[in-house]
């Protein structure tokens, strides 16, 4: 074990880094080794945390995708898919993938069970769930399925977009903590964050939760709740039909979220 083990896995890029005697900036020391500092872990976990909403918003520019990964095969294969927008396509399958790979992980040190949504959108949220609250959990994680108590390799296997399944590959909890940091960062510049929401009133009518919006610039409003999709011309006819129905008596406020 080197000196270095214990400095902060980010390297170059940690967040509360120090400089030397020599003058050179080092990452801040830690605890275990092949760890983050507290100022690492904590923007580490507000990435994952935000990753739902990206997720949906990426989703929202080019339409429902799928995508899947198996840590020893404890899922089904999933359905195949046709990117329509590379670079948006590809991260959000690599979002669900990672994700998943990590919370299958953590469920299997901590004895939950794993989280097999059909809708991506959910396995995203159900995913962050459970990795956001246990990122050292899955840092330090070692004999996953099945390996040597001490093994901090994990085995993974992925599905290509037509599919297949490709060959089985390692990973460790610490790579898989700083791929999720640098899916949220990608999600972050392709979005811009800067842009405005407007958000209706009204209740998503596939979900009824209340988080029916329109980013600025979009053709069409999303629910960030379950990732369904409107266009406004069909959500201005609901209205008028809700307020029709409304003034005639026939249902009231409270029935229009039930």
């Amino acid at each position: 074990m080197t000196e270095h083990s214990h400095r902060c896995a980010t390297g170059k890029n940690c967040k509360a880094s120090i400089v030397d005697d020599d003058g050179k900036r080092q990452p801040r020391e830690t605890e275990r080794a092949d760890d983050l500092c507290q100022a690492c872990l904590n923007h580490t976990t507000q990435r994952v945390e935000q990753l739902p909403e990206q997720w949906i918003r990426l989703h929202a520019m080019i339409g429902e995708r799928h995508a899947g990964v198996d840590v020893n095969i404890r899922r089904p294969k999933p359905s195949g898919t046709v990117p329509l927008n590379l670079h948006v396509d590809t991260l959000l399958a690599d979002i669900v993938t990672e994700l998943t790979t990590a919370a299958e992980v953590i469920a299997d040190k901590t004895n939950m069970d794993n989280p097999t949504h059909t809708s991506p959108a959910k396995q995203v949220q159900a995913c962050v769930r459970i990795v956001a609250p246990h990122i050292h959990t899955l840092i330090h994680a070692s004999g996953v399925g099945g390996r040597d108590a001490d093994d901090k390799n994990i085995d993974v296997m992925t599905w290509a977009p037509n599919g297949l399944v490709h060959m089985p590959s390692t990973t460790t909890g610490i790579r898989i903590v700083k791929q999720l940091d640098h899916y949220g960062a990608l999600a972050y510049y392709t979005l811009g964050l800067t842009r405005a929401r407007d958000k209706r009133p009204l209740p998503c009518n596939r979900c009824h939760a209340y988080a029916v919006g329109r980013w600025a610039g979009s053709d069409w409003y999303d629910c960030g709740e379950c990732g369904a999709q409107f266009a406004e011309d069909d959500l201005r006819r609901q209205d008028q039909i809700l307020l029709l129905l409304h003034k005639r008596g026939v249902i009231t406020p409270e029935q229009v979220s039930a």
